[in-house]
């Protein structure tokens, strides 16, 4: 799990963030989470992994 201040751009769904991130996670293998830019779906499949946008929600993570 990697746990950042801004997250990545989703270009294809309009979602906003940093496009240096997202370049950056698509070689991640697990789990990014961050906050800074609200994103209505928080979740985002990436080539190897997933990132979580926690900005204002509370999420609990399970085994």
């Amino acid at each position: 799990m990697v746990v950042l201040h801004a997250g990545p751009d989703d270009p294809s769904s309009g979602r906003k963030g940093d496009p240096a991130v997202r370049e950056a996670l698509g070689a991640l293998q697990g789990l990014a989470v961050f906050g800074h830019c609200h994103w209505r779906d928080p979740l985002l499949e990436l080539p190897r992994g997933q990132a979580l946008n926690v900005d204002a929600r509370v999420v609990v993570l399970t085994p």
